[in-house]
């Protein structure tokens, strides 16, 4: 088969819709005003994020696989925890609360809400989840379980911090005049120490997708440790989210969407804190905004 590419993006954080939610200074936008309210009265807000973010891509086939990374809504099980302590019984919980408290409830209410009838997943896999939602949606093309996959993260604040929260989601389809940016390798990777889990994901990324350091444009690194490395790899071609309070699975998604923005071969890599590597090897066409 042809090589795969992401053809669309959208974001949505508290800086905005969009290209503009790279850019802090935007207006934030009423995910519910977004959304037309209708039938949103019962949801949290990481599915709101996810709602609003998917929203915005258009002309989606129902056979359209997702798969959304996610750590889930630390907020909605507290709530719904609390209504059974405090409530005048246990059983006086409202049941509408529940649905929120379970980790898929994001892409099953995207798949239901868009009509998106493909392979439904949602992987918890801290700030590396992004990647390895790319990585799966990949997967899924390749050995014909769907023709086209949202991939995506996100993440909400269980503080209330807007700025900690956001949604960026991706489509991935064979190559073809509307391709953004080639996704030329994802990897993975775990070691003892972390530096050199970055430093072996990293390469074995570059060599899977056929490129050289020097054949890098731009490297984006998610951690001061993996920034290290890279810097070691790339110099100054090293780049920072300049969304900084971004948490989770949502800030390697904007990496991603950042690195859209400009041409060329892109490296991407998150890692989480307990180790866990996710490297992504882009060939980006430029006009991604």
């Amino acid at each position: 088969m042809t090589g795969l590419a992401i053809t669309a993006w959208s974001a949505v954080s508290s800086h905005g819709v969009g290209a503009a939610a790279l850019r802090p200074g935007a207006q934030a936008p009423d995910l519910r005003e977004l959304l037309g309210g209708k039938g949103t009265k019962s949801f949290d807000r990481l599915t709101l994020l996810a709602l609003a973010a998917v929203g915005e891509l258009t002309d989606l086939p129902p056979d359209t696989a997702i798969a959304l990374a996610t750590s889930g809504s630390v907020r909605s099980i507290m709530d719904f925890s609390r209504q059974s302590l405090t409530a005048a019984k246990p059983t006086h919980v409202d049941p509408s609360l529940f649905p929120n408290t379970v980790m898929n409830r994001p892409a099953s209410q995207c798949a239901i809400r868009y009509g998106l009838r493909g392979p439904n997943t949602t992987i918890g896999g801290g700030r590396a989840g992004f990647l390895q939602a790319l990585g799966f949606g990949r997967h899924l093309i390749k050995v014909g379980r769907a023709d086209r996959a949202v991939v995506g993260g996100v993440e909400e604040d269980a503080a209330g911090d807007p700025a900690a929260e956001g949604c960026a989601v991706f489509v991935v389809e064979p190559a073809g005049p509307a391709a953004l940016a080639d996704v030329l390798a994802v990897e993975f990777g775990v070691h003892d120490d972390k530096a050199d889990s970055v430093g072996l994901t990293v390469a074995r990324a570059l060599d899977n997708a056929g490129v050289t350091a020097d054949d890098v444009s731009v490297a984006s690194a998610s951690s001061v440790t993996d920034s290290v490395v890279l810097t070691g790899l790339f110099g100054d071609r090293v780049t920072v989210v300049p969304i900084a309070g971004l948490r989770g699975a949502a800030y390697a998604g904007f990496q991603v969407a950042e690195a859209l923005q400009d041409k060329g071969i892109a490296v991407v890599n998150a890692m989480d804190r307990n180790g866990v590597t996710a490297c992504a090897v882009l060939n980006v066409h430029g006009g991604g905004r």
